[in-house]
């Protein structure tokens, strides 16, 4: 329920539609491992990094609706994802990058 209340839902939820956060939320340890192996070469020195991989997860890695909401350069956008791959050492090219990201990013805004 609160995941549910957390997201702004109401009515009738189904756990099923939150099983990633109830399980980042079993495992607190291994969710803070995964954020922090995604975000922490990101936060402090590099706020706009952290703030690009957070927009490029909302928009489901659509990069022109992530370069419209920065707002940047496509180019721009793309030295972005390629200093935050080289940062994190995540490929967000790749399916497991991207799922590694999209579980750093739950865990962040779950926290």
């Amino acid at each position: 329920m609160a995941l549910a209340l957390a997201r702004g839902r109401a009515g009738m939820v189904d756990p099923g539609d939150h099983l990633p956060e109830l399980l980042l939320r079993r495992s607190p340890r291994i969710a803070s491992q995964i954020q922090a192996r995604v975000y922490s070469p990101l936060d402090g020195d590099h706020p706009e990094l952290a703030r690009t991989l957070d927009e490029l997860v909302k928009s489901n890695f659509e990069k022109g609706r992530v370069a419209a909401a920065l707002p940047v350069h496509r180019n721009t956008l793309r030295d972005r994802i390629a200093r935050i791959s080289e940062l994190s050492g995540i490929d967000l090219e790749s399916a497991e990058g991207r799922g590694m990201a999209w579980l750093a990013w739950l865990a962040r805004v779950s926290s």
